[in-house]
């Protein structure tokens, strides 16, 4: 019997964080027909013996199912293995650094059998203390890497009468259809992953929520944002750390992304547009005496970082193999 939903919270080195994440799946669940999947992800802290001494010690094996995964292959791999374990008519992923707010389940799934052509429907993020994050995009593009790191107005309206878009929407509103939504929380029709596949796995983190709802938009399915429904994001990752020096699989993820859908010069031409906003928002800075707005070292970084250990030539053509997943 094909399940109802099937949540999926991934865990790595943050046990506590992952407890109230799946505590908060299971006062909404209904396990007569749902099923909570919480994935460590190889974390070799102790997390998995926390999880059996924990406050749901006694719904593991029964309504929470706890995969042990043999390494830690990033947060797509991570769900992959939740959703190949368990067949269902809907999957609900949440990371361990976040907690749905009662009756969003309800919300989302109300969205889904309401309109059948939805493929994926996320909630409003929201900070600890109430904030709103950002929660729906457009999609990332070449072009719009500019307005990224410029974070200047004027560009902005420039750019906009070519019909370039700001990646980041405003999450005030009313539900709405977007390119992309935040993998913070996100709930997704089983038919659009017999549809489409997997999520790509080739991300380790970063952007495979861009990618996804870009695929799944491209089959036809439509992807909604829907603010009634909200999760609060503690938001304990690298997202939260801006303004510190970003890993590198974070490159690596958005190298793949812009190879995966312009190509290796769409890439290049990327980085151009990224690095010369990101001078104008030094200057500007500069010039008006304000705080620095981006990470460290990313103007290296961007160029560098993501090649490795490797040649250019080799890890080109390697993410180029890897993007046909």
């Amino acid at each position: 019997m094909k399940n109802r939903l099937v949540c999926a919270v991934i865990n790595y080195k943050t046990p506590e964080l992952s407890v109230k994440a799946v505590s908060s799946l299971i006062k909404q669940c209904d396990f007569e027909s749902d099923k909570v999947v919480l994935v460590d992800n190889d974390s070799g802290d102790g997390s998995v013996d926390y999880f059996r001494k924990s406050e749901i010690s006694d719904r593991l094996g029964k309504d929470v199912l706890l995969i042990e995964s043999p390494k830690n292959g990033g947060f797509s791999f991570g769900n992959n293995q939740a959703i190949e374990k368990i067949e269902a008519e809907v999957y609900l992923l949440l990371n361990s650094d976040a907690q749905l707010e009662d009756g969003a389940i309800d919300i989302m799934l109300k969205q889904l059998k309401d309109n059948p052509e939805i493929g994926l429907v996320g909630p409003l993020a929201v900070g600890e203390d109430g904030e709103h994050q950002i929660s729906c995009f457009n999609n990332r593009t070449m072009t719009n890497e500019l307005l990224r790191t410029a974070k200047v107005s004027i560009l902005a309206r420039f750019f906009g009468w070519f019909g370039v878009r700001e990646v980041a929407q405003p999450s005030a509103g009313n539900a709405r259809d977007v390119d992309w939504l935040s993998f913070v929380a996100v709930m997704i029709r089983g038919d659009v992953i017999r549809d489409i596949g997997l999520m790509d796995d080739g991300y380790f983190m970063y952007l495979e929520d861009n990618d996804y709802c870009r695929r799944a938009r491209n089959k036809g399915w439509r992807v909604r944002y829907e603010p009634k429904a909200r999760v609060v994001h503690a938001n304990k990752g690298w997202s939260g750390r801006f303004l510190e020096r970003q890993p590198h699989f974070y490159y690596e993820s958005r190298t793949r992304y812009f190879i995966k859908y312009y190509g290796r010069l769409g890439w290049l031409v990327a980085n151009l547009f990224w690095t010369v906003g990101y001078f104008i928002s030094l200057l500007k800075e500069h010039l008006l005496n304000r705080s620095r707005t981006s990470p460290i070292g990313a103007w290296k970084d961007i160029w560098t970082w993501n090649y490795g250990k490797y040649p250019l030539d080799y890890y080109l053509q390697h993410l180029t193999q890897q993007g046909d997943k």
